[in-house]
């Protein structure tokens, strides 16, 4: 018996490359339920891979401002479940709101990627969470009207799945009547792996590198201040964003000759860069668990973070360093930069961690926690327990 679609509430673009959508097309490209067929959306030409999974079904929607209200009727259809993933939306949360008036049945799922609060409030959430962590928490400002949406969802959901540990238990606190359980996010090993990789030692000037948004919270200006602390390496920031322009404009202004912002890259291109450095350092201080972390450290990095947002990418000491501070963050850079050796053995590390988050080994974990969380049975009360008996709820 075919049942109906699981609607992923994304689009799966082939040109795409937003952090959830890079998600979802892995996943939705090897969904295999016969039985439970996924549903997705797509603007321009979807990607090939889950474009040629005769299990998912795509649902075109206007390349114009009229997509809003096409993705809204076409969510209002009969679906097993819908699945919000990433930070909702105020259409996800009408959405949801308007399949319950006309008593569309179907469960709801969302994920949980970070830590998101209204920007009116946000001292005091960071505060509040920081007391259950146990250490400081930068959550990531959003507008009321994006929170609101976002606490509908979860606050309605059948499954939260938190992309990591420390995320599944702000979950618990957050939305306490919520089954939640943790499964991280994936890394394409065919693209981001150590093969051919230069190595540790062989540049004679230490490679430092990043990759990420040019925003406030990301804290591109760090890099700078590394470059300026450290003559004797090199150190680029791959990204856009509003902060880039300045930042390269006060680079040249200060004479900083040892930092660069090159712009994005694809993600091959961006692996490649990877593999011929030989730091990899993220400076934000408001994450869920950055991906390209994993990425970097699928490519044989070493890995420095903060810690405020407790990444399991990084071990501290074994594959890399988590700080509690700035000062703490600029002394592990020294320690890296000073050692080739300790660059060596954290960047096999990496390697070796980076193995199990083969999206061939986490995706299929993804679809059996949507399938057996919420596609089948008919009440929430009745998921809620089969999610209990099957152990994947907290």
């Amino acid at each position: 018996m075919t049942h109906d679609p699981v609607l992923f509430f994304h689009s799966v673009d082939a040109d795409n490359l937003n952090a959830q959508s890079s998600n979802t097309k892995e996943i939705l490209a090897r969904w295999d339920a016969e039985d439970l067929p996924a549903a997705a959306f797509h603007f321009r030409e979807p990607d090939p891979k889950v474009a040629r999974n005769a299990n998912v079904r795509l649902i075109k929607l206007p390349p114009n401002r009229l997509w809003k209200m096409r993705a809204l009727v076409a969510g209002l259809g009969s679906y097993s479940a819908v699945l919000y993933p990433g930070l909702a939306a105020p259409l996800d949360d009408r959405v949801r709101r308007l399949r319950k008036a006309l008593k569309r049945s179907g469960g709801v799922v969302t994920t949980l990627e970070g830590l998101p609060a209204n920007q009116a409030e946000i001292a005091d959430v960071n505060v509040k969470l920081g007391e259950i962590a146990g250490h400081s928490i930068h959550c990531q400002a959003v507008t009321a009207e994006n929170m609101a949406g976002l606490d509908g969802v979860k606050r309605n959901a059948d499954l939260i799945i938190a992309i990591s540990p420390f995320l599944q238990r702000m979950a618990a606190h957050l939305w306490p009547e919520i089954p939640s359980t943790t499964i991280p996010l994936g890394v394409d090993l065919e693209v981001f792996h150590s093969k051919d990789r230069t190595p540790h030692g062989t540049n004679k000037r230490a490679q430092v590198v990043c990759a990420g948004s040019f925003q406030l919270r990301k804290r591109p200006d760090i890099f700078l201040d590394l470059a300026q602390h450290h003559p004797g390496a090199d150190f680029t920031l791959y990204g856009d964003g509003e902060l880039r322009m300045p930042l390269m404009e006060r680079a040249r202004r200060e004479s900083v000759q040892n930092v660069f912002f090159p712009g994005p890259l694809k993600p091959a291109e961006l692996a490649a860069a990877f593999r011929k450095a030989d730091i990899f350092v993220l400076p934000s201080l408001s994450e869920g668990v950055p991906k390209v972390t994993q990425e970097a450290a699928a490519c044989g990095l070493p890995l420095i973070c903060m810690n405020y947002y407790e990444p399991f990418s990084v071990e501290h000491g074994r594959n890399g360093f988590l700080a509690e501070d700035d000062k703490t963050l600029y002394g592990h850079v020294a320690s890296l930069i000073a050692d080739a050796g300790l660059r060596a053995r954290m960047g096999r590390a990496s390697e070796n961690m980076a193995k199990g988050w083969s999206w061939n080994i986490l995706a299929p974990r993804w679809q059996a926690a949507i399938c057996n969380g919420v596609s089948r049975p008919p009440h929430k009360k009745d998921s809620h327990t089969l999610l209990r008996k099957n152990g994947e709820a907290r």
